[in-house]
């Protein structure tokens, strides 16, 4: 790989990071079905996850390329270090690759699995063009969000199936334990009042009280996820629960004064929300926690 793109990558697509996430989900969603993990499920299905979020990350930048050459010069495609024609071939080669690996899925007999990923590559690309209506979901910051946070269920889904064409459900609630728990955080890292008005951040478009409550429409969605994932247990949902509530109230103090402390709660909320269910049924099965 050119040092162009390892230098990206160092920036703007931390493989630590993303490794977490995407082992998380995976597993989060294929021990939802099954008891044990597969040897292949849950080495591909974090695979899977990886590619997803590198070409999502590299969509993002190509979409911002304009406002970030004024609200963030720094970034590796506004100082020239990726060139915007080529990163917009990397993207095209990621969805290619993306296609194939759901035929072979096909070709294995993985169709749940398969038909899941597929339409996560559908929903990505039409994410990539703004689903043709660009300027209108951008005067609409909430609703743009929506549109490309719920594609994590299908993401989760399609991962989850690698076990094999079982019920969905299960993976169903680990998916929307997870897409609220992201939602939070999407909403919780642009809390900034200082934030440059070309960014158009929650707190921008609809004041301190509007972004706390889409925040905690958000959070909501997470515990709901919890709590049909525990089927209604208090005692296996309390962890959560506090997790959620503590993070929201912890945005609501220091969101706009301490942005940056506001968005790591957040993000240790989204990490307990991926892989307190995994670290459960990896080690404390049968003790009521999800």
């Amino acid at each position: 790989m050119h040092l162009p793109w390892l230098t990206y990558i160092k920036e703007r697509f931390p493989l630590p990071v993303y490794l977490l996430l995407s082992v998380g989900m995976a597993w989060q969603g294929q021990l939802a079905l099954a008891p044990e993990l597969d040897s292949m499920a849950r080495i591909l299905g974090p695979v899977m996850i990886l590619l997803f979020f590198f070409c999502l990350r590299l969509m993002d930048e190509v979409k911002d390329y304009k406002k970030d050459i004024t609200a963030h010069p720094e970034r590796p495609l506004p100082r020239g270090l990726v060139q915007v024609p080529t990163a917009k071939k990397v993207i095209w080669l990621c969805l290619s690759l993306q296609v194939v690996l759901g035929l072979v899925l096909i070709s294995q007999g993985l169709t749940y699995a398969a038909y899941f990923w597929l339409l996560t590559t559908v929903w990505l690309y039409l994410m990539y063009v703004e689903f043709f209506c660009g300027r209108w979901l951008e005067a609409r910051p909430f609703f743009y969000a929506t549109t490309h946070q719920l594609i994590i269920l299908p993401l989760v889904l399609s991962a989850a199936h690698l076990v094999g064409n079982l019920d969905s459900r299960p993976a169903i609630w680990s998916g929307v334990m997870i897409l609220g728990a992201f939602f939070t955080y999407e909403i919780a890292r642009k809390l900034d009042p200082k934030a440059h008005e070309l960014l158009r951040t929650y707190r921008f478009v609809y004041g301190r009280k509007g972004a706390l409550s889409l925040m905690a429409i958000t959070t909501a969605v997470a515990l709901a996820g919890v709590l049909l994932k525990t089927g209604g247990s208090i005692s296996g949902s309390w962890p959560y629960i506090l997790v959620a509530v503590g993070t929201w109230i912890g945005c609501a103090l220091w969101g706009e004064n301490k942005p940056k402390a506001a968005e790591g709660l957040a993000s240790v909320s989204l990490l307990v929300h991926i892989w307190g269910p995994v670290l459960a049924a990896l080690f404390l099965s049968g003790k009521g926690t999800p």
